[in-house]
């Protein structure tokens, strides 16, 4: 063999290399973070504007294992916080802790994965004696939201992790300490036979109000009885009120909602509860059915006087509600919308671990949609936005977020993260701003092998303009393998600023910016 072949040889060999390399650092977002630390001084690569104070506390997956047994699905890893402080003189610090649930606690007692409900199933799978423990102990490890309630009595926020289900966690936002469970009352009352579990991972703030709505879906378990549904007013993180509840052939499955100044508005996809096959594999994918030929349904609740309207419109899976406004009489609501709820597969730890099995996976991203709803006529008409040439994906996002200045009322500016923006690789990313007021206002923003997750907008104090500010998503960059924070221009998506962190943050699923938190 030549000189020159060997070369060319070691050449295509070392470029294959750093291809994998690179392919592969998005899978970092799947192992394992152990650290624990408080307060770690981070340090930004431009001087941080004066007005920017408070605290990014953000919550996720961060350890997807516990002795010989293992999660398979990366939204079933133990929660962990995050808290960014901003300290209003330009200083910033880092902090992270597990959050100390009881499925966390047990696991780490018995060296093994505690028997609480998970998303999809174990590795190896519970005994079968253990399957139904699980189920009826539900869902634990609060790993995917974070929220923050005021208690009027107390004169105090409480902050709370959430997943969809009605337990949440309460935990002291500086120094991340683990407070416990709060497993709030029914506020309809107990009743013999129905198993309430399901609620929301994202309460929506009522208008004018310190108030939030989330809602209870009630399994019936008693031949003959329907389940139900409900709307609660959450007043703390303990006290519920009844806003309205109806009875439901089947109990659907629903992450979020939508709320305007006078209606809270469910989107009930054909994605319903056996809870046979829930006890059977002690998962909820497994224990969910879907019917791609049914009708979904849209409840409308009058907050006011708890009646409901019912209208059936096109099937599909609502991944996050946006945002809902009323406009004359008719209620603008636009959510990200997946075809099927298969979408989730694609987020098991061996496809997400795996280059090749990314690549290969079925997965159609999320399309946003906007549903016009017309009460008087009691339809309502859904449309599409119109494709941009310049960004072929911007149509195709999903964790979205807002200037929560503008909940409940008309906006135009909406931003989110598009997965497989190449129509290639799931692993290629970009954040996106989608302009659905038709100004031509689409923007972008995207690195080959650096990988954020969702976005928090923070306004600019005192300004009129609605994309006035700035967004923070952490970001793993592939080439580093190092995790930083990326602060970017909410009005055109350059990026600004970063700082680098001391230690590699898996994926996170949700998180909130607290003005006056630090």
């Amino acid at each position: 063999m030549t000189y020159d072949l060997v070369l060319a040889v070691l050449v295509i060999l070392s470029i294959h290399f750093v291809y994998s390399v690179q392919q592969d650092a998005y899978s970092l977002l799947f192992t394992d973070n152990k650290d624990v630390f408080l307060n770690k001084p981070i340090h930004f690569q431009y001087p941080l504007p004066k007005w920017l104070r408070g605290s990014l506390v953000r919550t996720g997956p961060a350890m997807f294992g516990m002795g010989k047994r293992n999660f398979t699905h990366a939204f079933d890893g133990f929660g962990k916080i995050y808290n960014w402080k901003f300290y209003g003189n330009g200083s910033t610090s880092f902090s992270q802790d597990f959050l100390r649930s009881e499925t966390y606690n047990v696991s780490g007692e018995i060296k093994d994965i505690a028997n609480f409900l998970t998303f999809e199933s174990v590795s190896p799978p519970f005994p079968l004696d253990r399957r139904e423990i699980s189920v009826l102990n539900g869902f634990d490890n609060t790993n995917v939201n974070v929220y923050r309630l005021f208690n009027q009595e107390k004169e105090s926020y409480e902050y709370i992790t959430l997943t969809d289900a009605w337990k949440v966690y309460q935990f002291e936002p500086t120094s991340i300490n683990t407070i416990g469970e709060i497993d709030p009352p029914n506020p309809r009352g107990t009743y013999i036979g129905f198993i309430d579990t399901m609620s929301s991972a994202h309460p929506v703030p009522e208008h004018n109000s310190s108030y939030h709505f989330t809602f209870l879906t009630s399994v019936s378990l008693i031949p003959k009885v329907k389940s139900r549904l409900s709307v609660i007013r959450m007043k703390s993180a303990f006290d519920r009120e009844l806003v309205a509840q109806w009875e439901v052939d089947k109990a659907p499955y629903m992450h979020s909602f939508s709320v305007t100044p006078r209606y809270v508005i469910l989107f009930a996809a054909a994605y319903y509860t056996n809870i046979g096959k829930m006890l059977k594999y002690a998962n909820a994918y497994e224990g969910l059915e879907w019917f791609p030929s049914e009708k979904a349904t849209i409840y409308v609740v009058e907050i006011k006087t708890g009646n409901v309207h019912t209208i059936q419109t096109e099937n599909g899976f609502p991944s996050h509600h946006v945002n809902a406004y009323e406009d004359n009489n008719k209620i603008i609501m636009d959510v990200t919308m997946f075809q099927d709820p298969a979408y989730s597969k694609i987020y098991e730890l061996e496809t997400l671990r795996s280059p090749t099995k990314r690549q290969n996976a079925q997965y159609t991203p999320s399309e946003i949609k906007r549903y016009s709803i017309n009460l008087n006529a009691t339809n309502v008409t859904v449309s599409t936005f119109s494709p941009n040439s310049i960004f072929p994906f911007i149509n195709n996002f999903d964790f979205p977020c807002i200037n929560e200045m503008y909940r409940h009322r008309k906006y135009c500016y909406i931003y989110g993260v598009a997965t497989k923006r190449n129509n290639k690789l799931f692993s290629s990313t970009a954040l996106v701003k989608k302009d659905v007021c038709g100004t031509n206002q689409d923007s972008a923003f995207a690195l080959d092998n650096h990988y954020p997750v969702d976005m928090w907008f923070i306004p600019i104090p005192n300004s009129t303009r609605e994309d006035d500010g700035i967004l923070l998503t952490p970001v793993l960059d592939g080439d580093k393998r190092q995790s930083y924070l990326l602060m970017l221009d909410a009005n055109t998506m350059a990026p600004i600023n970063r700082a680098y962190l001391p230690s590699l943050v898996p994926f996170t699923m949700h998180g909130r910016f607290f003005s006056d938190l630090i």
